[in-house]
């Protein structure tokens, strides 16, 4: 489970995944009151296996966006939309770096930084069980 904000306001919402379903829900909490405040539950269903989750901007918009690491290498980024909810249409990408269902230590470590202090996130993922560390540099994207 994480915290992040994923849509306007400014109160913290939560992200739980479950490995053993390959899903991800998303609890955005909206404040109604000054004292009350209600949960929205939206569902989304991951690639097998996911792992580890990390919150990253890439489109450095004002919502923060979700990326989660599965243990068959592929990396999904999940895009918060301006409704509050992640667009289920993430973008894939994959590795080469598998791990097997045997071995279920996965990856260790996922984390987000400016590397190249370019005002963009950069993902730093570590692989204990292949001695690896993967860095994916966040580039200009002109669409």
């Amino acid at each position: 489970m994480i915290q992040g904000r994923f849509n306007y306001d400014e109160v913290g919402d939560l992200v739980c995944l479950f490995p053993e379903s390959d899903i991800l829900y998303v609890l955005l909490l909206y404040p109604t009151s000054d004292k009350e405040k209600i949960f929205t539950r939206t569902v989304c269903l991951t690639g097998s296996q996911p792992t580890l989750p990390a919150i990253i901007n890439v489109n450095n918009d004002e919502v923060e966006d979700l990326a989660i690491l599965h243990c068959n290498g592929l990396l999904a980024v999940f895009i918060e939309t301006n409704a509050g909810v992640f667009d289920r249409h993430y973008l894939t990408f994959e590795s080469d770096i598998v791990h097997t269902k045997a071995n279920r230590t996965c990856y260790q470590l996922m984390n987000v930084a400016d590397l190249n202090r370019n005002q963009k996130d950069d993902l730093i993922i570590i692989d204990n069980e292949k001695d690896s560390i993967r860095i994916l540099l966040a580039s200009p994207c002109d669409a």
